[in-house]
């Protein structure tokens, strides 16, 4: 989240209870509270305080909250229900020891090229903001904020990101991120455009990832899984470590 709050547009907030972020692009998706396990703390002041900050930064903005744990915390729940959010889907928080897997990076074959961008590297934002838009479905009422968080994204110097963009016949057809923090990778944004699904290039992308990890000295990689990527995650080796709602709110 740290990296995240520092890109240009995006703001964030860190206390005792939860983190939360804004982005440039009004979406549920790419603006988030989580909230911490255990947090002993008035749920209605909680769900107050998130918002004051939304409010603050743009009171029309869309936004998810993330509860740690699986949501028997009825408190909450009911809280963020009254509070006009709507439950998702559950997401798996998966994880893999990575320290087992090979060395050689996935051979993609020849009409495919796979390519790697840390620090600053404008000219292929704008090609994979297009893909990011099209591999998440997302509307294109909100594309203009995310083609500046993606332009952030671009331009960001700390030399724990790294960008992947898979393209085929000169298109960004996939995207992914990577950052990791001491021995702990952690994988976002795995996309890959409807025209080119079924094709086994998610799969395929996500073990790259996997072996760009390894090669850092990662020991451990984690994401956190949509229903559908949940059988190929685990395929590749990851183990679901727990799983809860997450709550949106569209003003």
């Amino acid at each position: 989240m740290r990296v995240l709050a520092g890109l240009p547009g995006s703001r964030g907030f860190e206390s005792d209870w939860g983190m939360g972020l804004q982005t440039p692009a009004n979406s549920s998706a790419m603006n988030f509270v989580f909230s911490y396990a255990g947090a002993n703390f008035n749920t209605n002041t909680l769900i107050a305080q998130a918002q004051a900050f939304f409010d603050h930064h743009n009171a029309a903005a869309a936004y998810s909250w993330w509860p740690s744990v699986p949501s028997h915390n009825r408190d909450l729940q009911t809280a963020l229900l009254k509070a006009g959010f709507q439950i998702g889907y559950s997401a798996a928080w998966m994880a893999a020891d990575i320290t087992i897997i090979p060395d050689s990076l996935v051979a993609w074959p020849h009409d495919y090229s796979l390519r790697v961008s840390r620090g600053p590297n404008p000219p292929y934002a704008e090609a994979w903001a297009k893909a990011y838009l099209s591999g998440y479905d997302l509307p294109e009422t909100i594309s203009d904020g995310v083609r500046a968080f993606v332009a952030g994204l671009f331009t960001c110097e700390d030399p724990k990101l790294f960008i992947f963009a898979l393209a085929s016949a000169r298109q960004t057809i996939a995207t992914a991120l990577l950052y990791y923090f001491e021995e702990t990778a952690g994988l976002y944004s795995i996309t890959v455009h409807p025209a080119w699904r079924g094709k086994g290039l998610g799969s395929r992308l996500t073990q790259s990832l996997l072996q760009f990890a390894h090669q850092a000295g990662c020991k451990t990689a984690v994401l956190q899984s949509s229903v559908a990527g949940r059988p190929v995650y685990l395929r590749l080796g990851f183990m679901q470590t727990g799983a809860a709602p997450f709550y949106y709110l569209e003003p």
